[in-house]
């Protein structure tokens, strides 16, 4: 109304509108002209856009300024290989709680960057030139995760190896005691702790333990196998596993490139290589769930369940097939490694409705008839979810695609549908022993399902 009349002259601003109400085809051409003009005033480049992009030139990370060393040119006691794709936001806090101890000059930080497209390589460039004899840049062609693993292990010169992932972290002050204690190490394989960190949440928790090694010893690897001794689930993984770069450089078979559920790959060819393990209750690694597109998300999986499926049969055909492998190490991972991994992908296939993939999967593993028994005793003891699957899989073999209903879709419906009575009044659950067994399903639900939706069921069901 402004370009008709001052605001504050009320009687000129009475004259426009009822000249307005009386030319609808002016009033219908200036709210054309002004709503273009507010679109485009209001856009997202306009305001959102606009603010993101001062945030950034504000908020550039700087890199931090620490002591100069004493200038002597020292061993590398630890290389640490960081492949990097896509992760600018999270590189600095990755960087820093490496450098952030007073042995970084021991350290070889290889940051490899994976043919990234936004500012991961710019920003790894700068603190390359500020650290030059700790860091080196690395940059190649896209090619995955594994790829980035293959090309450190290739490059690394320090004594032992770990890899940590650029959008993980260290706490610093325990990377630089595992430092002081690898200057007098001799075995292959030191092993650390370390835990998830999520994001928007306070708790944390430890994602392997060691709790049957007693710190500080020296083990055999293969004795580690002796029934109840050594490793209760995993053994050596990435995120735990400080190990002699000359273990992995030696004949080392390779991680598949642009393939996901390469770690998993990593930790059976490293196990392999090792010979002799140490533990320290060291709390280093931090995981951090919460970032998109993780490997851990619903989605990824649903996109990339044929990579799990690939790296899962390679790691059989290599556990099967290896005649230098011992007795203890086939073992190993078969038990630590190969029947979570094929739980796994009994629930991935189920949750995909792929049925008839499940059978012919099953059928293969037939051909090891000690890794296929061992794997579904495996699901049995745990009474998963996926031992229910196995016992219902084939029915749905002669259901029509389209009207199929995947196990936990249909245990889901009937949690919904079961009937929960108020004890006397009191607003106190009676639960039967066919509820009690379908605890394992609100678990694989809160995995699967934004947390929010879940507490908006439980608060409309339930009143919890």
């Amino acid at each position: 109304m402004a370009l008709f009349a001052p605001q504050e002259d009320y009687l000129a601003l009475a004259e426009a509108i009822e000249r307005l109400y009386h030319s609808p085809e002016l009033f219908c051409r200036l709210s054309r002209a002004v709503g273009k003009d507010i679109r485009t005033l209001c856009s997202k480049e306009n305001t959102v856009g606009r603010e993101i992009a001062l945030l950034r030139a504000v908020n550039r990370p700087e890199v931090p300024i620490f002591p100069k060393g004493d200038g002597i040119k020292k061993e590398k006691l630890l290389t640490i290989i960081i492949p990097a794709y896509n992760i600018e936001a999270f590189l600095p806090k990755c960087f820093f709680s490496l450098l952030n101890q007073p042995l970084r000059e021991r350290l070889e930080i290889l940051c490899i960057n994976d043919g990234s497209t936004d500012g991961t390589l710019a920003l790894a460039k700068r603190y390359e030139a500020a650290f030059p004899s700790i860091f080196r840049v690395i940059d190649k062609p896209n090619g995955g995760h594994g790829s980035g693993i293959n090309r450190g292990i290739a490059e690394a010169t320090g004594r032992y190896l770990r890899v940590i992932d650029g959008d993980d972290w260290v706490v610093s002050e325990n990377l630089a005691e595992e430092l002081r204690r690898l200057e007098t190490e001799t075995v292959d394989c030191v092993l650390t702790l370390g835990q998830h960190e999520y994001a928007g949440k306070e708790e944390m928790d430890f994602f392997q333990r060691y709790d049957n090694l007693s710190e500080g010893v020296a083990y055999r690897f293969d004795n580690l196998m002796l029934e109840g001794f050594g490793f209760t689930e995993y053994g050596p993984i990435l995120p735990t596993a400080t190990i002699r770069t000359a273990c992995l450089k030696k004949d080392w078979p390779q991680l598949d490139e642009k393939c996901a559920y390469v770690d998993m790959e990593f930790n059976v060819f490293a196990a392999v290589r090792i010979d002799t393990v140490r533990y320290y209750a060291l709390d280093i690694y931090r995981y951090f769930i919460g970032r998109e597109g993780q490997t851990v998300s619903r989605d990824f999986w649903k996109r990339k369940w044929k990579d799990h499926l690939k790296v899962l049969q390679r790691l059989v055909e290599f556990a099967e097939t290896t005649p230098t492998l011992s007795f203890a190490k086939k073992r190993y991972i078969e038990e630590h490694i190969l029947w979570q991994l094929i739980d796994s992908q009994v629930f991935m296939f189920d949750t995909l409705k792929k049925w008839e993939e499940l059978e012919a999967f099953l059928l293969r593993l037939e051909r090891y008839p000690r890794l296929s028994v061992g794997a579904i005793r495996y699901m049995i003891r745990r009474n998963s979810d996926c031992k229910r699957i196995l016992e219902t899989y084939q029915a749905n073999l002669t259901t029509p695609p389209k009207a199929r209903t995947p196990y936990l879709k249909m245990l889901e419906k009937q949690l919904q549908e079961h009937a929960l009575a108020l004890n006397n009044g009191m607003g106190k659950f009676i639960y039967d022993e066919s509820f009690a067994n379908k605890r394992s399903l609100r678990y694989r639900l809160k995995l699967c399902l934004p947390y929010g939706l879940v507490r908006m069921y439980q608060k409309r069901r339930y009143g919890v």
